[in-house]
């Protein structure tokens, strides 16, 4: 399969590839929400809420732990959206945002599907995304 920038098909392929990606973990976040696991991961952020750097500096070890596992950050938040919920309500928002930016941002020298792994094999012609494709 041919994957260069000019080649429509290919673009399309891939884009269908990241939508499935994109699906798949907002089901998975969607899964957790209905079941114990949820309660699990939310009661060390509540036993620590009166520390806001231990839970932000968590999140951002999330990320590159999760990262080299080769989860991409895109997955990561929606993965942890049932935590930023409840984050939300004791947190300012501004500073929410900024560590989950930051810690999508800090996988990029780790992550196997990082965006400089993508565009070096895109220049190169050898994108593979998995996906069976």
């Amino acid at each position: 399969m041919d994957y260069r920038l000019g080649n429509v098909e290919g673009k399309n392929k891939l884009h269908a590839k990241f939508c499935g990606i994109i699906y798949f973990t907002r089901f998975f976040a969607n899964s957790i929400d209905g079941t114990n696991v949820l309660d699990f991961i939310q009661q060390p952020i509540i036993a620590f809420s009166d520390y806001p750097l231990i839970i932000f500096f968590f999140i951002q070890l999330v990320f590159i732990f999760m990262s080299l596992f080769g989860v991409h950050p895109i997955a990561t938040i929606g993965v942890l959206t049932g935590v930023v919920n409840l984050l939300l309500e004791t947190f300012n928002p501004v500073s929410l945002a900024i560590v989950i930016v930051t810690g999508a941002i800090s996988t990029l020298p780790v992550g196997s599907y990082g965006l400089v792994v993508q565009l070096t094999s895109m220049n190169t012609g050898q994108i593979h995304i998995g996906l069976h494709g």
